[in-house]
């Protein structure tokens, strides 16, 4: 049990730690980002990319508080789709554009990758398996 709980939070501050690294660097002067991040990839493949794996972490550090992993996902949209909405709209404070087509792009990674977490959870049977639960006679 102690495990588990620390692979949650692990998973909660790998989420946090995304969601400033996503901030600081859609927040830097185009110029001055770093080239390793210039080269994942397209700018929307970046955004669907970081706000995928923020989603996947942020569902599965949320899981134990939530039976129901429909209402995971839920959360995991609306703290992604709000986060999405504040990076994009803070942009033009530094000198950023604010666009359409990034939230969209964010958008999309947050439900992918709460998505792929929630199958992948109803898949392994984790959400049917009680703790209480001992071994079947």
């Amino acid at each position: 049990m102690k495990s588990r709980s620390i692979f949650q939070i692990s998973c909660l501050a790998a989420a946090c730690l995304l969601a400033v690294a996503i901030f600081v660097f859609t927040h830097v002067p185009n110029e001055q980002v770093p080239r390793l991040i210039i080269r994942i990839g397209d700018d929307k493949f970046r955004h669907l990319l970081s706000y995928g794996l923020f989603a996947a972490f942020l569902f599965a550090g949320l899981r134990p508080w939530q039976t129901n992993p429909v209402k995971v996902l839920a959360w995991v949209a609306v703290i992604g789709i709000g986060y999405a909405g504040i990076d994009e709209l803070t942009q033009p404070l530094a000198g950023r554009t604010c666009s359409l087509l990034d939230f969209l792009a964010s958008l999309g990674g947050t439900l992918l990758g709460g998505s792929l977490m929630l199958v992948a959870s109803v898949i392994s049977g984790h959400w049917f398996k009680r703790q209480s639960d001992g071994p079947k006679a």
